[in-house]
């Protein structure tokens, strides 16, 4: 049974927040790269369970990325975790997994006071984990403007890939481990792509109806039958609605900022792979983050790397940007399936 006075309650609070005005306004450009996300990821299914990787290890891993990625982010990352002031540890039990994904009690964050949180599980995806939060920590600022935070995922997002790319050159783990986290991984933007769909439908609707019902949602759901998302959509339905009442909140603002960080970070990793000069661009992108950055500085930052879709103070994605993000994202997704289990390593 679904409370849909509560559920009409929570949109209309949700979409009323001024903070959220941008975001709303660009949620039909963003919802066609989440449909790109969604119709053009292919099927990809784990085989293994993952092999055991002691935290420490991983935090070495980590460690040592930095020190070839950049040597004072790499002396920031030792004093934090070395001090543990600013570091909270937390292990997950394996059996608690699936549950935590869905509850998100204990995912990695940097907090709002600026800690770094991480949630372990000694496998593979410990060094991930570490990776991404510290790229976060060092693009941390309390004071964002719209374009800052709609950016915040794409350096993670690339420093997560170049990971992957210094593990492959170093013979770190062997192949199959590593491409066990990247499907992982990309299965995980293909929900966030859904919840950002689901949740562009309930949004569009209410703007449309000022209210949202089990009729409302029979009739949509019988006009656009035929799609792929729609299949997706009925199905899950209850369990959509039933998480936004449970959590009392929408997420499109968040879940946007992975959609743009996974198209973005797609073309930023391709260009420091041609160019390792090209990693100063990721830097650049990591200082801006962390400042009060105005939009100009953004701006030519992404002029530098052809795709100039900040105008005139709004999100602009025309044709040739579009088809651009679409071929960075193939490639990513080409890498993925390209990884085969050449040398298997005795650890």
């Amino acid at each position: 049974m679904i409370d849909y006075e509560k559920l009409n309650q929570i949109i209309k609070e949700e979409i009323s927040k001024k903070s959220y005005k941008q975001d709303l306004e660009n949620m039909d450009i963003i919802i066609e790269f989440a449909d790109i996300i969604l119709q053009y990821t292919p099927i990809m299914t784990r085989t293994e369970n993952d092999a055991p990787i002691s935290f420490q290890e991983s935090w070495e891993n980590a460690f040592s990325f930095f020190k070839t990625l950049n040597k004072d982010y790499a002396t920031q990352l030792n004093n934090i975790f070395v001090t543990r002031q600013e570091v909270e540890l937390i292990k997950e039990k394996p059996e608690e997994h699936e549950k935590d994904k869905e509850t998100h009690q204990r995912v990695s964050m940097v907090t709002p006071d600026g800690k770094i949180k991480i949630t372990y599980q000694e496998t593979i995806n410990d060094s991930y984990a570490i990776v991404h939060e510290m790229t976060h920590k060092l693009s941390y600022g309390k004071e964002k403007n719209f374009f800052q935070y709609l950016l915040i995922e794409v350096p993670s997002y690339v420093t997560e890939e170049l990971l992957t790319d210094y593990f492959i050159e170093n013979k770190t783990y062997p192949i199959n481990l590593i491409k066990e986290y990247q499907i992982e991984k990309y299965q995980k933007f293909v929900d966030e792509a859904f919840d950002y769909m689901c949740e562009y439908v309930l949004i569009k609707l209410y703007q449309t109806h000022g209210i949202i019902n089990e009729e409302l949602l029979k009739k949509f759901i019988q006009k656009n039958q035929n799609s792929g998302f729609m299949k997706l959509f009925t199905t899950d339905l209850e369990k959509i609605l039933n998480k936004i009442i449970k959590e009392n909140r929408l997420d499109f603002y968040i879940l946007e900022r992975y959609i743009i960080g996974i198209f973005l970070g797609a073309i930023l990793h391709q260009e420091i792979i041609k160019e390792e000069r090209k990693k100063e661009l990721l830097f650049e992108l990591i200082s801006q983050l962390d400042l009060a950055s105005d939009k100009e500085n953004l701006q030519g930052l992404l002029e530098q790397l052809e795709i100039p879709f900040i105008k005139n103070n709004n999100l602009y994605i025309d044709t040739d940007i579009a088809k651009k993000l679409f071929i960075a994202y193939q490639k990513e997704i080409a890498n993925v399936n390209l990884l085969q289990d050449k040398e298997m390593i005795k650890r």
